[in-house]
């Protein structure tokens, strides 16, 4: 179910139930017990779905680029990387996740790592996320691409722009990435 579907569908219940279950308390509409019994679980179900809805869509305010043009699901199936190859120790023009501010958008950056704390692929959104701290720090977007074999607790190297999502919080829009030694 989309995120607009729960969250209107959530309205048209909550907004249906509450006219019927207002009515009755005011004795302008007679429902039966099970009428009512039914109206209350559609209100209550109606604002599970609004919940639902508003969490899955501050997730997608979250990890979405500022641009949205990355958000954007493709029909391209993602290209499978069974394992990403291995470098060598980061050196000292390799800059930690830590040190990328919101300054640098717009900047290519020939090295950035990190322990990946949080991996995660978004299939609806045909990306992977490399975690490095908390969600509103720095992180790694790759898009159309699932680097298999990535786990929590790996080292990851990668190349890539610095961007914002809609937050300002700089990601690295991946170009590629590779396990630390």
């Amino acid at each position: 179910m989309s995120i607009f579907t729960a969250l209107c569908g959530g309205l048209v219940g909550v907004l249906s139930s509450a006219y019927f279950l207002l009515g009755h308390f005011n004795n302008r509409i007679k429902l039966t017990t099970r009428a009512g019994l039914y109206m209350w679980i559609v209100l209550f179900g109606s604002i599970g779905s609004i919940l639902v809805g508003s969490v899955d869509l501050l997730k997608l305010a979250i990890t979405t680029p500022l641009s949205g043009s990355e958000a954007t699901p493709t029909a391209r199936p993602p290209t499978a990387r069974p394992t990403a190859r291995a470098v060598s120790n980061p050196t000292p023009s390799c800059l930690k996740w830590d040190q990328i501010t919101s300054s640098m958008e717009g900047k290519t950056l020939p090295c950035v790592y990190g322990i990946v704390v949080d991996y995660v692929e978004n299939p609806t959104l045909n990306a992977t996320y490399f975690y490095f701290g908390r969600r509103d720090q720095f992180f790694l977007v790759a898009s159309d691409v699932y680097f298999l074999g990535f786990k929590d607790g790996d080292c990851a190297k990668a190349t890539g722009t610095v961007q914002l999502n809609t937050y300002r919080t700089p990601y690295l829009k991946v170009d590629d990435v590779y396990f630390c030694e």
